[in-house]
C-alpha cells in the first residue's frame, strides 16, 4: 500500500488495536472524524477509521496521526508517521543504523548492571509479544529472550531484535534505545563513557550525538540531539598551499559551481575529492597526491606532500604549528589523523584594490589553516601576526574590525574558529601550547589513537 492511503490504515489499525468496539465512534469523533453507528464498527472496527478518513489532506491526516500516536502510542504508527514527516530533526539513516547496530555487538552487554528481560521491558511489552518461529519451546518474546539470552546465552541483542522483528524499529524507538543503554542505571562512569564515545562515531554521520542534558545522582544523563553547529552542504574545490602569485579562478560552469583556475595554477593544489564520514584524513590526502603525481604511497611520498604543504607557509610561527602537529600526532593517530590543510582560499576576489575603487575587497581570502572532520564538521585556525591588526607598525581598529566580522560570519556558517597570537607560539613554549590545543579539540570532536603504531615501508 503506497501513498496517504498506508497512513491511514497506520491510523485505523491502532486504533483498532487500542479500542473497543463500542468506544470506537466516541473516539473517531473526539479525532475529527464524521460520527457513526456502533453496529458499522462492530462490523470492522479498521474500516469504520479508514472509512472516514478518506479525502483527508496529507497535513491533515498527519496531525491525526500523531495526535493518535500520543494517546495510543505503538511503534508501527510512529514508522510511519516518520515515513511522511520530513520535518524531523533526528533522522537516522540505515547505514547509521546497520552501523550502530554492529557496533552494540561488539561492546559489552548492552543491559549492563540490568538483567536484560528488565532492560528490554522497558522498551517492549516482551510477555505479550508473539516468539519467533526458531524455537517451538517458547511461546512469547519473553519466553525467547529468557532461554536464549539468561539460560543459553546464544543470541545477541541485535540477533534477538531481528528475531523478533523488531530490526525495523521506528527512528524514536531507536533513539529509546540508546538513550537507555547509555542511562547511569545502566551503566557508569567507563562503561559509560565507552558506549556514548562509540556510538557517536556512528551517529556523527547524520549530524546526530549522545549529548548529557541532566544528571542523576552525579551521573550524566543522555539523549540524542542534532548537531546544531556544522557548515551545511558539501565542500568543493579545496584550493590550498599557495606557493607563489595568487591564482586567477572563473566559473567555468555557474550553474554547478564548477571551478577552473586560468592562471598561476602551478603554485596551488586542488583538491576536488568528495569527503568521506571522516572528512579529509591525512592518508587521504597522502594517496591523492600520490596518485596526482604517478607515485606510490609510500614513507618517502608522504615527506614529499608534507614539505609541498610546509613550503607554502611563510611565518614562523605558522610553520612551527604545522611541524609540531603532525611531530606530535601522525604518530599517535594514524590513519585516524585529519589532514591539516594549510593557505586554503575561502573567498575568490579577483580586483586589485585600484579596480575596487569604492568597493571593499572580501575580508579573509585565505585561511591560515583548516581541517574537515566530517563532512560538516569545518575547523579554521588562524596564527595571527601583527598583519592581523596593525597596518604599517600601528595599530589598527579597523583592521581588528574586519577580522572579528570575518570571524562571525564563519561562524555564523558553522565553521569553528580558532585563533592563536603569535607570540604564544615561539620556540619556549608553542609546542606545549599546540599539543593541548589539538588533543583537547580531537577529544570534542571523538578522534581516536589508533591502538597499533603504523607500519614502516618494508614491514
Amino acid at each position: 500500500m503506497v501513498g496517504l492511503e498506508s497512513l491511514a490504515e497506520a491510523i485505523a489499525c491502532t486504533l483498532s488495536e487500542s479500542v473497543k468496539a463500542y468506544n470506537i465512534p466516541k473516539v473517531a469523533l473526539s479525532f475529527g472524524m464524521d460520527d457513526g453507528e456502533e453496529s458499522e464498527a462492530y462490523a470492522s472496527k479498521r474500516s469504520y477509521v479508514v472509512k472516514r478518513l478518506a479525502g483527508w489532506p496529507k497535513d491533515k491526516l498527519l496531525d491525526l496521526s500523531k495526535a493518535v500516536q500520543e494517546t495510543y502510542p505503538t511503534d508501527s504508527l510512529q514508522r510511519k508517521i516518520e515515513e511522511f514527516d520530513s520535518g524531523q530533526s533526528c533522522k537516522i539513516s540505515p547505514i547509521t543504523r546497520q552501523h550502530l547496530f554492529s557496533c552494540i555487538e561488539s561492546l559489552p552487554p548492552i543491559q549492563g548492571k540490568m538483567g536484560i528481560i528488565e532492560f528490554m521491558e522497558k522498551l517492549w511489552s516482551l510477555s505479550t509479544m508473539h516468539a519467533s518461529d526458531i524455537d517451538p519451546r517458547c511461546l512469547t518474546a519473553q519466553d525467547e529472550v529468557y532461554q536464549h539470552m539468561v539460560l543459553n546465552d546464544d543470541y545477541s541483542f541485535p540477533q534477538i531484535l531481528e528475531y523478533l522483528s523488531l530490526k525495523d524499529m521506528s527512528n524514536r524507538k531507536l533513539l529509546d534505545v540508546l538513550e537507555w543503554a547509555v542511562h547511569p542505571l545502566i551503566r557508569t562512569d567507563s562503561d559509560q563513557h565507552e558506549y556514548v564515545e562509540q556510538i557517536n562515531v556512528h551517529l556523527k554521520s547524520d549530524g546526530l550525538a549522545l549529548v548529557a542534558c541532566d544528571q542523576m545522582s552525579g551521573y550524566p544523563v543522555f539523549r540524542v540531539a542534532a548537531n546544531a553547529s556544522g557548515v551545511q552542504g558539501s565542500a568543493k574545490n579545496l584550493i590550498f598551499a599557495s606557493n607563489g602569485p595568487k591564482p586567477e579562478i572563473v566559473l567555468s560552469d555557474a550553474i554547478n559551481n564548477d571551478l577552473l583556475i586560468v592562471k598561476n595554477d602551478e603554485y596551488c593544489l586542488v583538491y576536488d575529492r568528495p569527503l568521506t564520514k571522516n572528512g579529509l584524513l591525512w592518508n587521504q590526502l597522502v594517496a591523492w597526491w600520490a596518485e596526482s603525481n604517478s607515485l606510490k604511497v609510500s614513507d618517502d611520498t608522504e615527506r614529499d606532500l608534507y614539505s609541498r604543504l610546509y613550503n607554502s607557509l611563510s611565518s614562523p610561527p605558522e610553520k612551527l604549528l604545522f611541524k609540531t602537529y603532525f611531530k606530535t600526532f601522525r604518530p599517535l593517530y594514524a590513519e585516524n589523523l585529519p589532514a591539516l590543510v594549510p593557505q586554503v582560499y575561502l573567498h575568490y576576489d579577483p580586483y586589485t584594490l585600484t579596480q575596487l575603487k569604492r568597493h571593499r575587497r572580501l575580508p579573509r581570502q585565505r585561511m591560515d589553516f583548516l581541517l574537515l572532520l566530517s563532512s560538516f564538521e569545518r575547523i579554521v585556525i588562524e596564527v595571527d601576526g601583527q598583519q592581523h591588526y596593525s597596518e604599517a607598525g600601528t595599530p589598527s581598529p579597523k583592521k581588528y574590525s574586519e577580522m572579528v566580522s570575518a570571524d562571525r560570519q564563519l561562524r555564523l556558517l558553522g565553521y569553528e574558529v580558532y585563533r592563536f597570537g603569535g607570540a604564544e607560539l615561539n620556540d619556549d613554549g608553542g609546542e606545549s601550547v599546540i599539543g593541548d590545543y589539538f588533543a583537547s579539540l580531537f577529544r570534542k570532536h571523538g578522534i581516536h589513537k589508533v591502538t597499533t603504531p603504523p607500519k614502516k615501508d618494508g614491514e
